[in-house]
């Protein structure tokens, strides 16, 4: 034991608390108080309040309580500079881990824990030894529900968002992450508020050839075989109804489907009729079709050098052979207008020349013809001139003789 020198006579020996209790009569307390307190030493460090008497040779406590001493900055500093370098065997760890386990924290020591972690620095050392301590466990839905109730309603700064993206930035989950997730997402339904900020949160934002890449490599064959609900269907159809796509993403979209070759199986094709069966199609979406339907024609000729149109050997004799050398004007082939091919059509005069072959005389094809002529009329305001087949072979002059007229008329 460590021998203690007494400040009234000067006697040096290791019980210092008997020899002034039973010599000097005095006790310890009031003994340490006149010769050994040091400056505000009796008051709690943490809070202030006064502390309890000890002994003559460890004096008063530095701390009122426990709540107080592992509440200082100064004790937590001292526990850390003292754990620093230290490892804990796996042993240990296990104890420590099954001590802990179904113990609940209360709402006070969950907050002081919060203040205590706040503006923390973890190392990368350490970053890595919390993966490798979480990597195979699996959390219960009972945590899950508990972890989402404390982030409820938490907004999260501009600055944390930022790091977080920096932190997983090239980072890939496995097939195994991804299934877990996908499994967790199962059924759950998103609010209108959540979608329209993550809506907001992807608006400029450009997506680099390489990550559509991606997403077109790990959707690919997945929805195949997959039968959307009525519900589904309605919720898309409404989504969609009042959208108004620009040019340029019209464009993005048709490139995009360019040169795929992807054909309709016969089963996709009926679905499409059943479902447009009763449809009222405007005259305005039929004259965009027939001239998408022309786009493409010509897209894929362009590479011949000409244009795609199919004449028939009668119909070259009568124009080409015959009509060209009478009128005076030029004679253009192949007009395209309003989404049609026009047989020919002469500029100067406003006048469409059209040769009608036998299966034009079909009832149904007498309609499409009554409401294609309509239309180019009311596209070019012109006239038309009708050659049919028969009338061609039977009596050749009569419509040479029409013609020169109508050409006479116009002159």
């Amino acid at each position: 034991m460590k021998k203690r020198k007494c400040k009234i006579c000067g006697w040096k020996g290791c019980n210092l608390g008997c020899h002034v209790l039973f010599l000097h009569k005095i006790s310890n307390k009031n003994y340490y108080d006149t010769y050994l307190k040091k400056e505000k030493e009796g008051f709690c460090l943490h809070c202030g309040i006064k502390t309890k008497f000890l002994d003559i040779g460890k004096g008063y406590k530095k701390y009122c309580n426990r709540t107080c001493m592992f509440g200082s900055e100064n004790f937590r500093k001292k526990q850390s500079d003292a754990k620093k370098g230290k490892k804990l065997s796996e042993e240990t760890k296990q104890k420590i881990g099954n001590g802990n386990r179904g113990k609940t924290l209360s709402e006070e020591t969950k907050c002081k824990i919060g203040k205590a972690s706040k503006g923390r620095v973890h190392s990368e050392e350490a970053k890595c030894k919390n993966a490798e301590a979480h990597q195979g466990k699996i959390v219960s839905q009972e945590t899950r529900e508990k972890i989402s109730k404390i982030h409820k309603g938490k907004i999260v700064s501009q600055e944390t968002r930022e790091k977080i993206s920096k932190i997983h930035k090239g980072k890939r989950l496995c097939e195994k992450t991804k299934r877990k997730i996908s499994v967790a997402k199962k059924g759950q339904i998103m609010s209108s508020e959540a979608r329209e900020k993550i809506r907001l949160a992807g608006i400029g934002r450009v997506v680099s050839q390489k990550t559509k890449d991606r997403i077109s490599r790990a959707n690919k064959g997945r929805f195949i075989g997959k039968k959307l609900s009525e519900k589904t269907k309605d919720k898309i159809r409404k989504a969609g109804i009042g959208r108004i796509c620009s040019e340029e993403t019209r464009k993005k979209i048709s490139n995009a489907h360019r040169g795929r070759g992807h054909k309709q199986t016969a089963e996709t094709r009926e679905k499409i009729g059943r479902s447009s069966k009763g449809r009222i199609v405007s005259g305005e979406t039929r004259r965009k079709k027939r001239i998408s339907k022309i786009r493409e024609l010509e897209r894929k000729y362009s590479k011949y050098g000409s244009k795609f149109i199919i004449r028939g050997e009668k119909e070259i004799d009568c124009i080409d052979n015959y009509l060209k050398f009478i009128c005076p004007y030029e004679i253009d082939i192949g007009f395209k207008i309003a989404g049609y091919f026009v047989d020919a059509y002469i500029h100067n005069i406003n006048l469409v020349i059209e040769f009608d072959e036998k299966h034009h005389e079909k009832p149904c094809q007498r309609i499409k013809d009554k409401v294609r002529q309509k239309n180019i009329e009311n596209e070019l305001k012109c006239k038309f001139f009708r050659i049919k087949e028969s009338q061609w072979n039977n009596n050749r002059d009569k419509v040479i003789s029409d013609f020169k007229k109508i050409i006479s008329m116009t002159i």
